[in-house]
Protein backbone atom coordinates (compact mmCIF):
# COMPACT_ATOMS: atom_id res chain seq x y z
CA UNK A 1 0.00 0.00 0.00
CA UNK A 2 2.79 2.57 0.74
CA UNK A 3 4.88 1.83 -2.26
CA UNK A 4 1.53 2.33 -4.46
CA UNK A 5 0.37 5.51 -2.44
CA UNK A 6 4.25 6.28 -3.14
CA UNK A 7 4.32 6.15 -6.53
CA UNK A 8 0.71 7.88 -7.11
CA UNK A 9 1.82 10.67 -5.45
CA UNK A 10 5.20 10.85 -7.35
CA UNK A 11 2.76 11.48 -10.09
CA UNK A 12 1.26 14.18 -8.50
CA UNK A 13 4.17 15.70 -7.37
CA UNK A 14 5.38 16.17 -11.17
CA UNK A 15 2.89 17.84 -11.89
CA UNK A 16 2.56 20.42 -8.98
CA UNK A 17 6.76 20.86 -9.67
CA UNK A 18 6.45 21.68 -13.20
CA UNK A 19 4.18 23.96 -12.38
CA UNK A 20 5.94 25.44 -9.63
CA UNK A 21 8.85 25.18 -12.25
CA UNK A 22 6.93 27.42 -14.77
CA UNK A 23 5.81 30.19 -12.35
CA UNK A 24 9.64 30.42 -11.17
CA UNK A 25 10.66 31.04 -14.63
CA UNK A 26 8.04 34.02 -15.26
CA UNK A 27 9.04 35.56 -12.00
CA UNK A 28 11.91 37.97 -11.43
CA UNK A 29 11.90 37.12 -7.17
CA UNK A 30 12.28 33.84 -5.80
CA UNK A 31 8.64 31.85 -5.35
CA UNK A 32 8.16 29.85 -2.12
CA UNK A 33 5.96 26.98 -2.06
CA UNK A 34 2.89 28.82 -0.81
CA UNK A 35 2.53 28.77 -4.60
CA UNK A 36 1.97 24.84 -4.60
CA UNK A 37 -1.56 24.84 -4.38
CA UNK A 38 -1.67 27.07 -7.58
CA UNK A 39 1.65 25.52 -9.19
CA UNK A 40 -0.57 21.95 -9.29
CA UNK A 41 -3.17 23.49 -11.20
CA UNK A 42 -0.90 25.03 -14.05
CA UNK A 43 0.67 21.30 -14.11
CA UNK A 44 -2.69 19.68 -14.54
CA UNK A 45 -3.80 22.38 -17.62
CA UNK A 46 -0.49 20.82 -19.34
CA UNK A 47 -1.43 17.52 -18.78
CA UNK A 48 -4.98 17.90 -20.02
CA UNK A 49 -3.13 19.77 -23.36
CA UNK A 50 -0.60 16.89 -23.54
CA UNK A 51 -3.38 14.41 -23.06
CA UNK A 52 -5.63 16.12 -26.00
CA UNK A 53 -2.78 15.22 -28.31
CA UNK A 54 -2.88 11.71 -27.11
CA UNK A 55 -6.37 10.83 -27.20
CA UNK A 56 -7.67 12.29 -30.23
CA UNK A 57 -4.45 12.31 -32.72
CA UNK A 58 -2.87 9.28 -30.91
CA UNK A 59 1.17 10.74 -31.67
CA UNK A 60 2.17 9.64 -28.85
CA UNK A 61 2.77 6.30 -27.72
CA UNK A 62 0.29 3.91 -25.69
CA UNK A 63 3.13 4.07 -22.44
CA UNK A 64 3.13 7.55 -23.06
CA UNK A 65 3.70 8.79 -19.16
CA UNK A 66 7.66 8.43 -19.74
CA UNK A 67 7.57 11.32 -22.12
CA UNK A 68 5.04 13.17 -20.10
CA UNK A 69 7.25 12.39 -17.32
CA UNK A 70 10.21 14.14 -18.78
CA UNK A 71 8.56 17.03 -19.59
CA UNK A 72 7.52 17.98 -16.09
CA UNK A 73 11.06 17.18 -14.47
CA UNK A 74 12.37 19.12 -17.32
CA UNK A 75 10.23 22.31 -16.42
CA UNK A 76 10.38 21.78 -12.62
CA UNK A 77 14.22 21.58 -13.08
CA UNK A 78 14.63 24.73 -15.02
CA UNK A 79 12.82 26.25 -12.53
CA UNK A 80 15.03 25.10 -9.83
CA UNK A 81 17.88 27.04 -11.84
CA UNK A 82 16.04 29.65 -12.20
CA UNK A 83 15.39 29.98 -8.60
CA UNK A 84 19.25 29.42 -7.24
CA UNK A 85 20.27 32.47 -9.81
CA UNK A 86 18.08 34.87 -8.19
CA UNK A 87 19.02 36.96 -5.49
CA UNK A 88 17.68 35.25 -2.15
CA UNK A 89 14.43 37.96 -0.91
CA UNK A 90 14.80 40.99 2.30
CA UNK A 91 14.54 39.45 5.54
CA UNK A 92 10.95 40.34 7.11
CA UNK A 93 11.52 43.90 8.43
CA UNK A 94 9.22 42.79 11.68
CA UNK A 95 9.33 39.14 13.48
CA UNK A 96 5.77 36.93 12.15
CA UNK A 97 3.27 37.39 15.12
CA UNK A 98 2.62 34.69 17.36
CA UNK A 99 0.46 31.90 16.75
CA UNK A 100 -2.86 32.35 19.49
CA UNK A 101 -4.65 29.36 20.87
CA UNK A 102 -7.65 29.81 18.53
CA UNK A 103 -5.78 30.39 15.62
CA UNK A 104 -3.70 26.93 16.42
CA UNK A 105 -7.36 25.63 17.11
CA UNK A 106 -8.65 26.61 13.57
CA UNK A 107 -5.59 25.00 12.11
CA UNK A 108 -6.31 21.87 14.04
CA UNK A 109 -9.59 21.80 12.96
CA UNK A 110 -8.32 21.78 9.44
CA UNK A 111 -5.79 19.34 9.41
CA UNK A 112 -8.72 16.95 11.14
CA UNK A 113 -11.08 17.56 8.66
CA UNK A 114 -8.40 17.17 5.64
CA UNK A 115 -7.13 13.54 7.41
CA UNK A 116 -10.62 12.56 8.00
CA UNK A 117 -11.34 12.55 4.14
CA UNK A 118 -7.63 11.43 3.13
CA UNK A 119 -8.36 8.33 5.34
CA UNK A 120 -11.99 7.68 3.78
CA UNK A 121 -11.10 8.65 -0.30
CA UNK A 122 -7.90 6.01 0.33
CA UNK A 123 -10.02 3.45 2.09
CA UNK A 124 -13.30 3.04 0.17
CA UNK A 125 -13.59 1.57 -3.22
CA UNK A 126 -14.83 3.68 -6.06
CA UNK A 127 -18.46 2.60 -6.85
CA UNK A 128 -19.32 1.54 -10.28
CA UNK A 129 -21.85 4.01 -10.06
CA UNK A 130 -19.91 7.27 -9.70
CA UNK A 131 -17.56 5.90 -12.52
CA UNK A 132 -20.48 5.08 -14.75
CA UNK A 133 -22.21 8.01 -13.64
CA UNK A 134 -19.79 10.37 -15.19
CA UNK A 135 -19.46 8.69 -19.01
CA UNK A 136 -16.93 5.55 -17.87
CA UNK A 137 -14.21 7.54 -17.21
CA UNK A 138 -12.66 5.07 -14.77
CA UNK A 139 -13.13 2.22 -17.60
CA UNK A 140 -11.74 4.66 -20.21
CA UNK A 141 -8.95 5.29 -17.68
CA UNK A 142 -8.27 2.09 -17.02
CA UNK A 143 -7.67 1.35 -20.53
CA UNK A 144 -5.79 4.12 -21.58
CA UNK A 145 -3.24 3.43 -19.15
CA UNK A 146 -2.63 -0.07 -20.26
CA UNK A 147 -2.19 1.21 -24.04
CA UNK A 148 -5.40 0.64 -25.75
CA UNK A 149 -6.13 3.12 -28.40
CA UNK A 150 -8.48 5.85 -26.71
CA UNK A 151 -10.64 5.35 -29.67
CA UNK A 152 -11.21 2.06 -29.40
CA UNK A 153 -11.35 2.56 -25.31
CA UNK A 154 -14.10 5.45 -25.68
CA UNK A 155 -16.15 3.16 -28.14
CA UNK A 156 -17.75 0.79 -25.56
CA UNK A 157 -17.87 3.54 -23.52
CA UNK A 158 -21.83 3.55 -22.57
CA UNK A 159 -22.80 4.98 -25.91
CA UNK A 160 -21.57 8.21 -24.47
CA UNK A 161 -19.20 10.89 -26.02
CA UNK A 162 -16.73 11.91 -23.06
CA UNK A 163 -16.40 15.79 -22.97
CA UNK A 164 -14.32 17.03 -21.95
CA UNK A 165 -11.26 15.04 -21.80
CA UNK A 166 -9.30 16.38 -18.70
CA UNK A 167 -10.39 14.22 -15.83
CA UNK A 168 -10.74 10.90 -17.36
CA UNK A 169 -6.70 11.62 -18.85
CA UNK A 170 -6.15 12.49 -15.05
CA UNK A 171 -6.84 9.58 -14.09
CA UNK A 172 -5.53 8.08 -16.79
CA UNK A 173 -2.32 10.05 -15.63
CA UNK A 174 -2.38 8.05 -11.72
CA UNK A 175 -2.85 4.66 -13.48
CA UNK A 176 0.48 4.48 -15.95
CA UNK A 177 2.41 5.14 -12.73
CA UNK A 178 1.07 1.79 -11.36
CA UNK A 179 1.14 -2.17 -11.91
CA UNK A 180 -2.60 -2.41 -12.04
CA UNK A 181 -5.66 -0.20 -10.85
CA UNK A 182 -5.70 0.44 -7.17
CA UNK A 183 -9.16 2.23 -5.85
CA UNK A 184 -6.98 3.47 -2.74
CA UNK A 185 -5.14 5.87 -5.09
CA UNK A 186 -7.68 6.29 -7.85
CA UNK A 187 -9.08 9.44 -6.47
CA UNK A 188 -6.03 11.08 -5.75
CA UNK A 189 -6.30 14.09 -7.92
CA UNK A 190 -9.84 14.57 -6.71
CA UNK A 191 -8.30 14.83 -2.65
CA UNK A 192 -5.75 17.36 -4.04
CA UNK A 193 -8.40 19.76 -5.37
CA UNK A 194 -9.69 19.47 -2.09
CA UNK A 195 -6.35 20.18 -0.15
CA UNK A 196 -5.32 23.17 -2.84
CA UNK A 197 -9.18 24.77 -2.36
CA UNK A 198 -8.14 24.97 1.06
CA UNK A 199 -4.63 26.10 0.54
CA UNK A 200 -5.48 28.87 -1.92
CA UNK A 201 -8.01 29.76 0.49
CA UNK A 202 -5.85 30.82 3.12
CA UNK A 203 -2.53 31.80 1.39
CA UNK A 204 -4.82 34.77 -0.77
CA UNK A 205 -7.03 35.41 2.69
CA UNK A 206 -3.16 36.07 4.67
CA UNK A 207 -1.91 37.73 1.57
CA UNK A 208 -4.50 40.62 1.32
CA UNK A 209 -5.86 40.69 4.67
CA UNK A 210 -2.57 40.34 6.59
CA UNK A 211 -4.58 38.60 9.28
CA UNK A 212 -3.65 35.26 9.53
CA UNK A 213 -6.78 34.39 11.89
CA UNK A 214 -8.84 35.93 9.02
CA UNK A 215 -6.69 33.65 6.62
CA UNK A 216 -7.72 30.32 8.99
CA UNK A 217 -10.88 30.90 9.18
CA UNK A 218 -11.60 31.42 5.78
CA UNK A 219 -9.62 28.19 5.27
CA UNK A 220 -11.73 26.28 7.77
CA UNK A 221 -15.06 27.80 6.23
CA UNK A 222 -13.94 25.82 2.66
CA UNK A 223 -13.11 22.82 4.48
CA UNK A 224 -16.30 23.17 6.57
CA UNK A 225 -18.35 22.66 3.10
CA UNK A 226 -19.89 19.32 2.64
CA UNK A 227 -19.91 19.08 -0.83
CA UNK A 228 -16.27 19.39 -1.28
CA UNK A 229 -15.50 16.89 0.76
CA UNK A 230 -17.93 14.50 -0.44
CA UNK A 231 -16.83 14.81 -4.31
CA UNK A 232 -12.91 14.28 -2.83
CA UNK A 233 -14.26 11.13 -1.72
CA UNK A 234 -16.24 9.73 -4.27
CA UNK A 235 -14.40 10.76 -7.70
CA UNK A 236 -16.07 10.13 -11.41
CA UNK A 237 -17.62 13.61 -10.73
CA UNK A 238 -16.34 16.75 -12.69
CA UNK A 239 -16.98 19.35 -10.57
CA UNK A 240 -14.37 19.08 -8.10
CA UNK A 241 -12.08 19.64 -10.08
CA UNK A 242 -13.89 22.82 -12.30
CA UNK A 243 -14.41 23.89 -8.74
CA UNK A 244 -11.01 24.23 -8.10
CA UNK A 245 -10.01 25.71 -11.46
CA UNK A 246 -12.94 28.30 -10.43
CA UNK A 247 -11.59 29.25 -6.85
CA UNK A 248 -8.07 29.16 -8.69
CA UNK A 249 -8.98 32.37 -10.97
CA UNK A 250 -11.25 34.10 -8.36
CA UNK A 251 -8.08 33.67 -6.06
CA UNK A 252 -6.12 35.73 -8.83
CA UNK A 253 -8.74 37.99 -9.40
CA UNK A 254 -8.98 38.91 -5.46
CA UNK A 255 -5.42 39.63 -5.37
CA UNK A 256 -5.89 42.22 -8.86
CA UNK A 257 -8.87 43.61 -7.22
CA UNK A 258 -7.86 44.45 -3.48
CA UNK A 259 -4.07 44.23 -4.00
CA UNK A 260 -2.04 47.66 -4.17
CA UNK A 261 -0.47 46.70 -7.32
CA UNK A 262 -1.07 44.65 -9.95
CA UNK A 263 -0.63 41.30 -10.46
CA UNK A 264 2.68 40.01 -12.06
CA UNK A 265 3.74 37.38 -14.44
CA UNK A 266 3.51 34.14 -12.60
CA UNK A 267 0.00 35.18 -11.79
CA UNK A 268 -1.27 36.61 -14.99
CA UNK A 269 -0.12 32.40 -16.05
CA UNK A 270 -2.22 30.86 -13.28
CA UNK A 271 -5.47 32.83 -14.74
CA UNK A 272 -4.93 31.57 -17.78
CA UNK A 273 -4.15 28.43 -16.30
CA UNK A 274 -7.69 28.79 -14.67
CA UNK A 275 -9.73 29.60 -17.55
CA UNK A 276 -7.96 26.81 -19.50
CA UNK A 277 -8.55 24.39 -16.34
CA UNK A 278 -12.11 25.16 -16.32
CA UNK A 279 -12.97 24.79 -19.91
CA UNK A 280 -11.14 21.74 -20.13
CA UNK A 281 -12.79 19.97 -16.80
CA UNK A 282 -16.72 20.56 -17.51
CA UNK A 283 -19.03 21.84 -19.93
CA UNK A 284 -20.32 24.15 -17.67
CA UNK A 285 -16.83 25.25 -16.78
CA UNK A 286 -16.76 26.90 -20.24
CA UNK A 287 -19.30 29.31 -18.71
CA UNK A 288 -17.01 30.20 -15.78
CA UNK A 289 -13.98 30.32 -17.96
CA UNK A 290 -15.76 32.95 -20.24
CA UNK A 291 -17.14 34.71 -16.84
CA UNK A 292 -13.25 34.73 -15.24
CA UNK A 293 -12.15 36.47 -18.77
CA UNK A 294 -14.82 39.05 -18.21
CA UNK A 295 -13.45 39.75 -15.10
CA UNK A 296 -10.01 40.10 -16.47
CA UNK A 297 -11.11 42.26 -19.21
CA UNK A 298 -13.15 44.64 -16.63
CA UNK A 299 -9.72 45.19 -14.40
CA UNK A 300 -7.44 45.58 -17.61
CA UNK A 301 -9.96 48.76 -18.60
CA UNK A 302 -10.18 49.97 -15.08
CA UNK A 303 -6.17 49.96 -14.71
CA UNK A 304 -4.83 50.40 -18.17
CA UNK A 305 -7.70 53.63 -19.69
CA UNK A 306 -8.95 54.33 -16.53
CA UNK A 307 -12.41 53.50 -16.74
CA UNK A 308 -14.90 54.14 -14.31
CA UNK A 309 -16.02 50.60 -12.27
CA UNK A 310 -19.86 52.02 -13.36
CA UNK A 311 -19.13 52.05 -16.13
CA UNK A 312 -17.49 49.17 -16.95
CA UNK A 313 -20.06 46.88 -15.54
CA UNK A 314 -22.65 48.49 -17.52
CA UNK A 315 -21.11 47.97 -20.68
CA UNK A 316 -20.83 44.62 -19.68
CA UNK A 317 -24.09 43.73 -18.68
CA UNK A 318 -25.07 45.17 -22.15
CA UNK A 319 -22.55 43.36 -23.76
CA UNK A 320 -23.91 40.12 -21.79
CA UNK A 321 -27.45 40.61 -22.93
CA UNK A 322 -26.18 41.06 -27.07
CA UNK A 323 -23.99 38.09 -26.25
CA UNK A 324 -26.74 36.13 -24.48
CA UNK A 325 -28.86 36.92 -27.94
CA UNK A 326 -26.99 36.00 -30.23
CA UNK A 327 -25.93 32.35 -28.61
CA UNK A 328 -29.60 31.73 -28.99
CA UNK A 329 -29.69 32.20 -32.33
CA UNK A 330 -26.62 30.26 -33.23
CA UNK A 331 -27.69 27.28 -30.90
CA UNK A 332 -31.19 27.22 -32.25
CA UNK A 333 -29.46 27.21 -35.90
CA UNK A 334 -27.07 24.39 -34.98
CA UNK A 335 -29.60 22.56 -32.47
CA UNK A 336 -29.88 19.43 -35.33
CA UNK A 337 -25.82 18.99 -35.44
CA UNK A 338 -23.46 18.02 -32.95
CA UNK A 339 -22.12 21.44 -32.32
CA UNK A 340 -25.41 22.54 -31.30
CA UNK A 341 -25.67 19.53 -28.69
CA UNK A 342 -22.56 21.80 -27.43
CA UNK A 343 -24.10 24.87 -27.12
CA UNK A 344 -27.72 23.42 -26.37
CA UNK A 345 -27.07 23.52 -22.54
CA UNK A 346 -27.89 27.26 -21.99
CA UNK A 347 -30.44 27.26 -23.82
CA UNK A 348 -33.83 28.30 -21.95
CA UNK A 349 -36.09 25.14 -21.40
CA UNK A 350 -40.06 24.63 -20.21
CA UNK A 351 -40.09 25.90 -16.27
CA UNK A 352 -40.77 22.82 -14.13
CA UNK A 353 -42.89 23.34 -11.01
CA UNK A 354 -40.56 23.25 -7.60
CA UNK A 355 -37.28 24.08 -9.08
CA UNK A 356 -37.41 27.60 -7.63
CA UNK A 357 -38.53 26.21 -4.41
CA UNK A 358 -35.64 23.57 -4.40
CA UNK A 359 -33.58 26.19 -5.43
CA UNK A 360 -33.99 28.70 -2.04
CA UNK A 361 -34.65 25.72 -0.02
CA UNK A 362 -31.06 24.60 -1.28
CA UNK A 363 -29.48 28.26 -0.62
CA UNK A 364 -31.52 29.42 2.40
CA UNK A 365 -32.93 26.40 4.09
CA UNK A 366 -31.48 23.92 6.34
CA UNK A 367 -29.33 21.52 3.74
CA UNK A 368 -25.48 21.32 3.31
CA UNK A 369 -25.51 24.73 0.91
CA UNK A 370 -27.25 26.78 3.66
CA UNK A 371 -24.58 28.01 5.57
CA UNK A 372 -22.51 28.94 2.39
CA UNK A 373 -25.85 30.67 0.96
CA UNK A 374 -26.32 32.77 3.77
CA UNK A 375 -22.64 33.62 4.20
CA UNK A 376 -22.52 35.11 0.32
CA UNK A 377 -25.67 36.90 0.47
CA UNK A 378 -24.95 38.71 3.75
CA UNK A 379 -21.52 39.04 2.55
CA UNK A 380 -22.68 40.84 -0.78
CA UNK A 381 -25.13 42.88 0.85
CA UNK A 382 -22.56 44.22 2.64
CA UNK A 383 -20.24 45.52 0.38
CA UNK A 384 -23.01 46.94 -1.35
CA UNK A 385 -24.60 48.70 0.93
CA UNK A 386 -20.89 50.47 2.73
CA UNK A 387 -18.72 52.41 1.51
CA UNK A 388 -16.31 50.45 0.11
CA UNK A 389 -13.75 51.11 -2.76
CA UNK A 390 -15.06 50.63 -6.21
CA UNK A 391 -12.63 47.86 -6.87
CA UNK A 392 -14.33 46.07 -3.68
CA UNK A 393 -18.05 46.51 -5.07
CA UNK A 394 -17.46 45.56 -8.47
CA UNK A 395 -15.82 42.23 -6.83
CA UNK A 396 -18.78 41.47 -4.93
CA UNK A 397 -20.77 42.12 -7.98
CA UNK A 398 -18.72 39.58 -10.17
CA UNK A 399 -19.37 37.38 -7.73
CA UNK A 400 -23.18 37.17 -7.11
CA UNK A 401 -23.16 37.12 -10.91
CA UNK A 402 -21.50 33.39 -10.98
CA UNK A 403 -24.34 32.59 -8.28
CA UNK A 404 -27.04 33.98 -10.29
CA UNK A 405 -25.43 32.05 -13.21
CA UNK A 406 -26.10 29.13 -11.62
CA UNK A 407 -29.54 29.95 -11.11
CA UNK A 408 -30.34 30.13 -14.67
CA UNK A 409 -28.73 26.81 -15.55
CA UNK A 410 -30.42 25.05 -12.91
CA UNK A 411 -34.53 26.99 -13.54
CA UNK A 412 -34.53 28.10 -17.10
CA UNK A 413 -32.25 25.59 -19.18
CA UNK A 414 -32.74 21.68 -20.30
CA UNK A 415 -30.94 20.84 -15.83
CA UNK A 416 -34.43 21.74 -14.97
CA UNK A 417 -35.98 18.92 -14.20
CA UNK A 418 -33.39 17.92 -12.27
CA UNK A 419 -33.09 20.63 -9.81
CA UNK A 420 -37.21 20.20 -9.23
CA UNK A 421 -35.95 16.51 -8.60
CA UNK A 422 -33.44 18.22 -6.21
CA UNK A 423 -30.55 15.90 -8.06
CA UNK A 424 -27.97 18.14 -9.31
CA UNK A 425 -28.11 21.97 -7.96
CA UNK A 426 -25.24 21.06 -5.42
CA UNK A 427 -23.05 19.62 -8.16
CA UNK A 428 -23.83 23.33 -10.01
CA UNK A 429 -23.53 25.10 -7.05
CA UNK A 430 -20.25 23.16 -5.78
CA UNK A 431 -18.35 24.83 -8.91
CA UNK A 432 -18.71 28.34 -7.98
CA UNK A 433 -18.23 27.69 -3.94
CA UNK A 434 -15.01 29.74 -4.66
CA UNK A 435 -16.93 32.97 -4.98
CA UNK A 436 -17.06 32.55 -0.83
CA UNK A 437 -13.19 33.64 -1.10
CA UNK A 438 -13.55 37.45 -2.99
CA UNK A 439 -16.69 37.71 -0.46
CA UNK A 440 -14.46 37.03 2.21
CA UNK A 441 -11.35 38.72 1.38
CA UNK A 442 -13.22 41.99 0.72
CA UNK A 443 -15.05 41.98 3.63
CA UNK A 444 -12.30 41.56 5.67
CA UNK A 445 -10.23 43.71 4.35
CA UNK A 446 -12.81 46.57 5.06
CA UNK A 447 -13.76 45.06 8.34
CA UNK A 448 -10.50 43.64 9.56
CA UNK A 449 -7.54 45.19 8.41
CA UNK A 450 -8.24 47.53 5.51
CA UNK A 451 -6.11 47.90 2.58
CA UNK A 452 -4.45 50.80 0.86
CA UNK A 453 -6.38 52.18 -1.67
CA UNK A 454 -5.35 51.19 -5.02
CA UNK A 455 -3.10 53.60 -7.26
CA UNK A 456 -4.88 56.20 -9.49
CA UNK A 457 -6.09 54.34 -13.42
CA UNK A 458 -4.97 55.69 -16.26
CA UNK A 459 -2.39 57.44 -17.83
CA UNK A 460 -4.12 60.85 -16.53
CA UNK A 461 -4.76 59.38 -12.79
CA UNK A 462 -8.02 60.45 -12.57
CA UNK A 463 -8.03 59.63 -8.91
CA UNK A 464 -11.66 61.07 -8.55
CA UNK A 465 -12.90 58.47 -11.05
CA UNK A 466 -14.65 55.45 -9.96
Amino acid sequence: MIGVLARALLSQLLLAGFGLGVLQLLSRRRVGLSLLPWAWGVGVVALYVVGQVYVRGELLPGRWHPIVAGLMAGGFAAGILRWLRLAPPEPAAAPAPRWRWFDVALAGLIVIKIGMVAYVSTHDPVFDADATLANGYAPLAKQIGEGVSARDALAPAHGVAISPWGPPILLAWVRLFLDRWHDSVAGLPWLIAFVSIIGMAIVTARDITRNRTVALACGYAFSAIPLLATHAIRIGYNDLLTAYFVTMGLSVATRAFLATTGPGAPWIAVAAAAVAGSALSKLEGRMWAAWLLLMGLGLALHRLRGMRWRTILMLQAAGLALAFVAYQVLAARLLASSAGDRLSFLVPHGYEPGAAATTLSFLFGWGSFSIWGWLCALLTGSLLAWRVPAASRALALYSAGMVLGVVYVANFTGSVQFTAEGSNLGRFLLQVTGVLLPLGCAYAAEAVTPVAAPPAPGPQRRAARR
